[in-house]
């Protein structure tokens, strides 16, 4: 995976998390929060974003399920 790809990043920490690797999430957001690049940096940012791109309840369940791994990961809510 590319370092700097910073929506790459965002996803593995969830991810990460949701599988229980909470530590390795966490040193994942941090990079992740550390790219110059990078945009989203709350889960109501990152709510934002999602509901932006699609209403489709498919999605929007993934969404949910993102965010909910990157709140385990230690993004902060605002």
């Amino acid at each position: 995976m590319e370092p700097q790809y910073s929506n790459a990043q965002r996803n593995l920490a969830a991810e990460l998390a949701l599988t229980g690797q909470v530590p390795a999430a966490r040193e994942v957001l941090q990079r992740y929060l550390s790219l110059k690049d990078t945009r989203i940096r709350t889960i109501a940012q990152e709510r934002a974003y999602l509901t932006a791109l699609s209403d489709n309840p498919a999605f929007l369940a993934w969404g949910d399920r993102t965010i909910e791994g990157l709140r385990k990961a230690g993004m902060p809510e605002e």
